[in-house]
């Protein structure tokens, strides 16, 4: 059970046993169960069904619909179906709790057999059209082992209960018929004997019930006084737990039981709240009765009359040893890992630090090389000869291009962020006119919006337009235009060129990953992958749509 359903229920057990063990009349006690039942889960219909086994017959108490109470006695008795085709025969037969889809329960219905309460109060046949309540919750009433009536709380929207409002409606009735049951014989006490002392004995027995249910509990509770804290109740769990006497737990135990680590600024914690008439919540470590100590999750809520003033304060503390120590085991872990992935971070910077410099060198010097021998021997050498030189000095020369891009893609992970406001349309300007400078053969035109305006690493982002804009006039042998824009959150570099086929587009940001011949559009393959990891660097998106032969786009977001 999850911890806030855990505070939750802990909360409404207690308020519940407040409101409905002091409602001593059928109506206000109803009325109490419906503000409960509407605190806590969607509800637009709540209804009390009584059962008497003798005639086998389901007589209305209480009807709650759209904000109304209607005349309950003007609604007929219902006989129970002992082929279990109505909804409250099938909980009373059951004798379990039942969340229903009342469409297609009626549905499945002879005509005629479901009717619902109209605005006016009124029951309505369902025929020829669905009903307006769409869910239902129904718990039995169990008194003594038997089915005394049923409740059941509707909405008009389909699937609006959980199993969780099915559970917490099944702990909202156990208070009820026992309360229920107190207030009827409270009424006889009064007609027979008129004397107060018996009222206060049905009151007793409720609270008395009420103990017992928070003693069954799997946790400890207890519950305090709103001006000097102190305990005015412990659970049994709670004694079970510490091997205390229950003497010596209520009048002071816990600080007999709270590591010493933690009482001080749990005693801080606790007061704090206490004067400011809000919740507490903290982790603390109690003892056992081995002397052992486990970790808690200990909580403590106010509870407050109608003028808002502190009454009580209800509190639990649940056992989460298990969880801080498999806690403790996965930061053990994270740290083991985080170490190893340092070390293989320093690794591979010396790795990258060995290509930087121990592979530039024979690329330079491989290339000078084949220069010299085509400068001196160029005459001599037979054509084949010379061609195989000036491949090599190629091939040399894109190895060292290679090696650059590489390095830049292993640096871009590991280079400190530094987020400034970036104006995207000034750099995006600056770019195209190095590109146009460096080569006469950028025949596309540029068409860059403004202004465009981000946070982000500028040093980085200059690199992704530079790919990005480098790109597009690229693949785009033709001309045409390039457009820098901002399409809704998502910045576009689209241009009108060659285009890919979008059933590739997974292999488009991947390193060494091209869509098209080396010797038709050279590249290394490197320059989108450095796109995608800038962006995702940034916690933003890149995404491409295309058309072959009509252009492509590329979007990138910057949160």
């Amino acid at each position: 059970m999850a911890s806030g359903s855990t505070e939750r229920r802990l909360n409404l057990l207690y308020e519940a046993g407040r409101r409905l063990s002091r409602s001593l009349e059928p109506h206000l006690l109803f009325a109490s169960l419906t503000c409960l039942v509407q605190e806590v889960m969607p509800c637009d219909g709540l209804l009390v069904s009584s059962y008497a086994p003798a005639d086998e017959v389901i007589r209305c108490e209480y009807a709650w619909v759209s904000g109304e109470i209607h005349d309950h006695t003007a609604f007929p008795a219902l006989p129970l179906n002992r082929d279990g085709t109505g909804m409250q025969s099938q909980v009373i037969l059951e004798q379990k709790s039942r969340l229903f889809d009342v469409v297609e329960k009626v549905r499945k219905r002879p005509e005629g057999h479901y009717s619902e309460i109209t605005p006016d109060g009124s029951l309505e046949s369902i025929v020829e059209r669905d009903p307006v309540t769409k869910s239902a919750l129904m718990c039995p009433m169990l008194l003594d082992g038997e089915v005394a009536g049923v409740v059941q709380v509707m909405s008009n929207a389909g699937q609006a209960f959980t199993q969780e409002d099915l559970e917490l409606l099944e702990v909202l009735v156990h208070q009820l018929t026992p309360a229920l049951e107190n207030s009827r014989l409270y009424s006889r006490l009064r007609h027979e004997l008129e004397t107060r002392e018996a009222a206060e004995r049905a009151l007793a027995a409720s609270e008395g019930r009420f103990k017992t249910l928070l003693d069954a509990m799997p946790l400890i509770t207890w519950a305090t006084d709103a001006k000097t804290l102190r305990s005015e109740y412990l659970n049994r769990h709670y004694f079970e737990y510490t091997g205390l006497d229950p003497s010596v737990g209520v009048s002071g135990g816990w600080e007999l039981v709270v590591h010493p680590e933690d009482r001080e600024k749990g005693r801080e914690r606790v007061t704090a709240s206490f004067a400011e008439g809000k919740p507490w919540r903290q982790e603390i470590r109690l003892r056992a009765a081995d002397g052992t100590f486990r970790w808690h999750l200990s909580r403590m809520v106010p509870l407050r009359d109608e003028t808002g003033a502190v009454t009580k304060w209800m509190g639990s503390s649940t056992d989460i040893h298990e969880q801080k120590e498999a806690e403790a085991e996965l930061e053990r872990r994270v740290f083991e890992r985080t170490q190893e992935l340092e070390a293989a971070v320093r690794e591979l910077e010396g790795f990258t630090y060995s290509v930087s410099h121990d592979l530039r060198s024979p690329l330079r010097a491989i290339v000078s090389t084949s220069v010299m021998l085509q400068q001196d021997f160029g005459e001599e050498l037979p054509e084949p000869a010379s061609e195989l030189l000036t491949r090599q000095a190629s091939a040399a020369k894109k190895m060292a291009v290679l090696i650059d891009d590489l390095l830049r893609l292993s640096r871009i992970t590991r280079q400190e962020m530094l987020r400034s406001t970036v104006d995207l349309s000034s750099m995006a300007h600056e770019i195209v006119q190095e590109m146009q400078a460096g080569d006469a053969a950028v025949t596309v035109e540029f068409r860059i919006t403004e202004p465009l305006l981000c946070e982000a690493d500028e040093r980085l982002m200059r690199l992704v337009l530079a790919n990005l804009l480098s790109n597009a006039a690229k693949f785009s042998p033709d001309g045409g235009v390039v457009e820098f824009a901002k399409v809704g959150e998502a910045f576009v570099v689209r241009d009108q060129g060659i285009g890919f086929d979008m059933k590739y587009v997974d292999r488009l940001f991947r390193p060494f990953e091209r869509l098209v011949p080396d010797a038709e559009f050279p590249g290394t393959g490197i320059g989108l992958a450095n796109v995608r990891r800038i962006i995702e660097r940034h916690h933003g998106k890149v995404w491409a749509e295309a058309e072959l032969q009509k252009g492509a786009a590329f979007y990138f977001t910057l949160p």
